[in-house]
């Protein structure tokens, strides 16, 4: 943590809707409390995050050095992230999709070049899962689409 630095950070649900299969209050969803609907076969998912950031030495209402938590003394909107999935049958020929959605000031220093949905607003990954049976029933998956990171490589959204 930065010397002068104090990040505080809120998560909230954003799905407390009742649905026909809803996750358990103590589910995550990249390591953030969320709720999960799931309505014939496809999963909807979010988390809401804010914070608030006071730096001892800002420069005017910038903090100098700082990605994420940059605006001093504001609290900020800084994700809704909704996720849309839909699973592969590993025993059969299938095909299913993943979709995030990014909204807020986090968005910004991740978005890709050519997929933007403004200043505040970025599809971090959307991609395809098409899954080819085997004879042993585990499947060969093919993906294709925007990623958020290579595969096998971890990534901080």
């Amino acid at each position: 943590m930065t010397p002068g630095l104090l990040v505080i950070l809120l998560c909230t649900s954003v799905l407390q809707s009742a649905g026909p299969q809803m996750g358990e209050p103590g589910d995550t969803v990249d390591g953030h409390p969320s709720q999960q609907l799931t309505l014939g076969g496809v999963t909807l998912s979010g988390f809401v995050e804010t914070s608030y950031t006071y730096s001892t030495q800002p420069a005017g209402s910038q903090i100098v050095g700082r990605l994420f938590d940059r605006l001093h003394n504001q609290f900020m909107l800084d994700g809704v992230k909704l996720g849309l999935d839909r699973a592969a049958d590993a025993s059969r020929f299938t095909a299913g999709f993943h979709v995030d959605l990014l909204l807020g000031q986090d968005a910004s220093p991740i978005q890709a070049r050519g997929l933007s949905l403004g200043d505040q607003g970025d599809v971090p990954q959307a991609y395809i899962l098409l899954n080819i049976p085997t004879a042993d029933g585990r499947g060969v998956q093919l993906k294709a689409g925007k990623f958020l990171a290579l595969p096998g490589v971890e990534s901080g959204l």
